[in-house]
């Protein structure tokens, strides 16, 4: 019983972190990551486990966005293109700057 109950306790969801290589002391792998596609527009991504919910993933992208944007003296963000694994085609918004 106490090994199930350790076991469940290291089973947690996906944090608000980078996503770097795992390391020790880093419990959960995953997180967000961003690449710089044109001086004024990124594509943000999060990589989580099956206990990260979708609307958490969500979250977590919205909020990196808005970091950035903020980083780069801007506003403002919208979304240019949102693709995930069930909707592999994405949906295109209306492009104003800067993009994410």
């Amino acid at each position: 019983m106490l090994a199930l109950a350790m076991l469940s306790a290291c089973a947690t969801a996906t944090p608000y972190q980078p996503n770097i290589a795992v390391q020790p002391g880093r419990p959960v792998p995953g997180g967000f990551s961003e690449q710089r596609i044109e001086p004024e527009r990124y594509r943000v991504s999060f990589a989580g486990n099956s206990l990260t919910s979708r609307e958490t993933v969500e979250s977590y992208l919205l909020y990196r966005a808005a970091e950035l944007t903020q980083a780069q003296g801007f506003d403002w963000f919208t979304i240019a293109d949102r693709r995930s694994p069930d909707r592999p085609e994405g949906t295109r918004l209306c492009p104003d700057r800067p993009l994410l």
